[in-house]
């Protein structure tokens, strides 16, 4: 299948990159080129797609009933449209602008791609470049504000992160859990967890309608929650297996852990809960890798093969999706099609 090719592919340029460390973002900019280029030009693939393709098309009309997305997303749309006049481009250049802030992210936060390489860009490229394309933007951003929380430059930081919340709400969710996760004030926990829940409360009902097609698909209260949640207890293990890497970090740790199980159970409550989940999962790997840039964590090959593992695992997971629905709504991940076919 495609999408297997194209992420072993990008493993292979990592176990590469391992070896030339101060070539690192080159060799995997290199990698990630069959990522890319099945993303921008694919047909009509990803469940989120067609909606796109339909927004893309009303704005090109000069259509304003566009109340339902950030207005951050609505003026890139625009000002996209207003250069190419074509949803298709436009639609490219949404993957072509992630990969490159997620790059120049990963390099700011990550410099040997530990987690970006080995766990986000396996498990979440496809899907926020795919389909879920307004969250993969405002992550972007998120993850190159870690930068300045971990230097302590807060004020930086919740700025960047408000600005990821106008292309998609979940940004400055992630920038709230992981700054909580570090604070010592528990005034700030308790506010994320508040977040999470308005969030679930404004968001069940979007998210009820857009799932309501894929509930024949399978399980989204279970299966989905299960896979999350093993990556999360497999990182967290990892991170606590090492001594080197536990320095300093045990409350941080303990922190993950309760709020990974806690949005668990969010699974079992709404279907938002899976959209929290994923949240929880990535600002635990935006903590992890604040915590190694602050205390200069020379990450080992033996721990670098073990978060290679946790990202197939989730990339497997994902494939086992694709499969489950293969051929079912307007736009599947599987079969995959070019935009010329």
């Amino acid at each position: 299948m495609i999408y297997i090719l194209a992420v072993s592919f990008f493993i292979a340029s990592y176990f590469v990159a391992m070896k030339y460390k101060g070539r690192t973002y080159f060799i995997l900019s290199i990698g990630i080129i069959p990522l890319t280029f099945i993303s921008v030009f694919r047909g009509s693939i990803g469940p989120d797609t067609v909606t796109y393709f339909g927004l893309l098309e009303q704005l090109r009309l000069d259509s304003n009933n566009v109340a339902t997305y950030e207005p951050f997303f609505i003026l890139l749309s625009k000002g996209l449209l207003s250069i190419f006049n074509n949803s298709s481009i436009v639609m490219g250049m949404y993957s072509l602008i992630f990969t490159f802030v997620i790059l120049l992210a990963g390099k700011k936060i990550d410099r040997y791609g530990v987690v970006l390489a080995a766990i986000i860009i396996p498990t979440f490229y496809i899907d926020m470049t795919m389909n879920a394309i307004r969250i993969g933007l405002s992550f972007t951003l998120v993850l190159y504000a870690m930068q300045y929380l971990a230097k302590g430059e807060i004020k930086k930081y919740f700025i960047l992160g408000i600005v990821a919340s106008l292309f998609h709400i979940s940004g400055f969710l992630v920038v709230l859990i992981t700054y909580s996760l570090f604070t010592k004030q528990y005034k700030v926990i308790l506010i994320a967890v508040a977040s999470s829940i308005v969030m679930i409360y404004f968001l069940d009902e979007y998210l009820l309608s857009k799932l309501a097609g894929y509930e024949a698909m399978s399980s989204p209260s279970k299966f989905s929650g299960v896979s999350t949640l093993i990556m999360s207890i497999s990182f967290l293990l990892i991170w606590l297996k090492y001594g080197y890497l536990r320095t300093s970090s045990t409350r941080v740790i303990f922190y993950s852990f309760v709020y990974t199980f806690s949005s668990y159970l969010l699974v079992f409550v709404s279907y938002a809960g899976l959209r929290i989940q994923t949240l929880v999962f990535l600002s635990i790997l935006c903590a992890f890798l604040i915590h190694i840039h602050r205390n200069n964590i020379q990450i080992k090959l033996s721990t670098r093969l073990y978060f290679v593992i946790v990202g197939l695992i989730g990339f497997m997971f994902k494939v086992k999706i694709f499969y489950e629905s293969y051929g079912v709504g307007e736009s599947p991940f599987l079969p995959y099609s070019f935009i010329w076919s």
